[in-house]
């Protein structure tokens, strides 16, 4: 005997299996808020240790969403961003790196959560992502920046338990793709020494599993001073992994007008200075760490002595001038100066010099403003990573220039836009 169809709507289930024919649906390409970077309607993570820039990177991509000067989807437009922090202070902290980076602070909005007993708390996946749409659709919110993404797991979950996180992450994935906001979470990561950086992500392998894109943050290992970091794309789900950015912190100072008490009067924060492109994936900078941090000093070493031989050398002959120094390791900084550019392919196994022509000069970890200048055409068609946005000149002041696009210097007394930016024109228009 057969079980009667269920025809009466009170009767149904409340879940069932549903299905779709493949044929009837239809391809779309993926929609980026950062291009290649950060998708429109999915979470990304941004991972790192702590103390390495993962905020103020947030908040640089925050200041150029404001702007509207973010290569990827809203490219010359405005958009608006919230922002969930539950560690930094919003005056102390979070206030002073927006404003170092410029950012248009109508356009940032702190979303928190108030109980019944209108206590503020920090807001919750998935109990708060009703009235999280409602919000984000209110002020037409384009990026949420969770700080960190651990914050908004609620506390009745292990994060360290995949089945228990995917409790949160799902629901707020569904969140992403149903109201197309992008979500960036900040995570850190742990002291394993493993060189697989979606490996070294704290908690729960759900985290990385779940986020359709991952951006990750190092020291650079070849950088003697520890001041030069490397941002890179270990996972995409969506595209293919973009190359890895330079970048450096520079101090920043803002002046606080009206303070009551004169030592209160200025305040430090920092932001990025982007330093271009580096050959390095984030796996093969881990990879090449060194126990020690000779590494830097021994390229500048290998560099000297080549600049004094007429001709190629092979890596025997490297080996014997440079006897203190293990061959495994000459082997590594010897694959990594060729993949960088420092030294020319090995042309019958001799290492060389790489041809320049006399207008060259040699590898600097700085852009010089000339050559930033000089490229300018050839970018404006290829506006794709934030390398697009160098700084051609930094100063510790916060009253300095902000971050310029494709080299411009001055704003545009008219519509307030730096000349050269984009939306400059469109405004100056409006401004008539």
């Amino acid at each position: 005997m057969t079980a009667p169809p269920i025809d009466d709507a009170a009767e149904r289930p409340a879940r069932a299996v549903v299905y779709a024919a493949a044929d009837k649906m239809t391809m779309r390409p993926p929609k980026w808020l950062y291009d290649r970077r950060i998708p429109c309607d999915a979470i990304t993570l941004l991972a790192g240790r702590e103390g390495i820039g993962k905020s103020t990177i947030a908040f640089d991509i925050v200041a150029r969403v404001t702007r509207g000067q973010l290569p990827g989807r809203h490219i010359g437009v405005p958009k608006s961003v919230g922002v969930i922090a539950s560690e930094d202070s919003w005056e102390s902290v979070i206030l002073p790196r927006l404003i170092a980076a410029r950012a248009d602070l109508s356009k940032v909005y702190r979303i928190e959560a108030r109980t019944e007993e209108l206590r503020i708390e920090t807001v919750s996946a998935p109990a708060d992502l009703v009235d999280l749409a409602r919000v984000c659709a209110e002020r037409e919110i384009v990026l949420l920046i969770l700080d960190p993404v651990m914050s908004v797991i609620h506390g009745s979950l292990d994060t360290h338990k995949d089945r228990e996180v995917r409790q949160a992450l799902d629901p707020l994935a569904r969140f992403c793709a149903e109201r197309s906001v992008a979500v960036l979470g900040l995570i850190h990561v742990n002291k394993s020494g493993t060189s697989d950086p979606l490996n070294s992500v704290m908690a729960s392998r759900a985290f990385t599993a779940v986020a359709r894109s991952v951006l990750y943050c190092i020291v650079d290992p070849e950088s003697e001073k520890e001041d030069r970091y490397l941002f890179g794309h270990p996972k995409s789900n969506l595209g293919p992994k973009q190359p890895t950015i330079a970048y450096r912190l520079i101090e920043c100072k803002l002046e606080i007008e009206g303070a009551e008490d004169p030592r209160d009067t200025v305040i430090v924060t920092s932001r990025v200075a982007w330093d271009g492109e580096d050959q390095r994936s984030i796996r093969e900078a881990m990879e090449g760490a060194p126990k020690e941090r000779a590494t830097g000093e021994l390229s500048h070493r290998l560099l000297d002595w080549l600049r004094q031989r007429s001709t190629g050398v092979s890596a025997g002959e490297i080996a014997s001038a440079f006897p203190d120094v293990k061959r495994n390791t000459l082997d590594q900084n010897l694959a990594r100066m060729v993949k960088r550019g420092e030294l020319a392919r090995p042309a019958h196994g001799l290492y060389a010099l790489p041809v320049r022509s006399d207008t060259q000069s040699d590898t600097s970890l700085e852009t010089s403003e000339t050559s930033e200048v000089s490229e300018t055409s050839e970018r404006l068609d290829q506006l794709t990573d934030l390398t697009d946005l160098t700084l051609s000149e930094v100063s510790e002041q916060v009253s300095v220039r902000p971050v310029p696009l494709f080299g411009e210097t001055d704003d545009c007394p008219s519509c307030g836009w730096a000349r050269g930016s984009v939306g400059h024109d469109a405004n100056c228009r409006r401004a008539a």
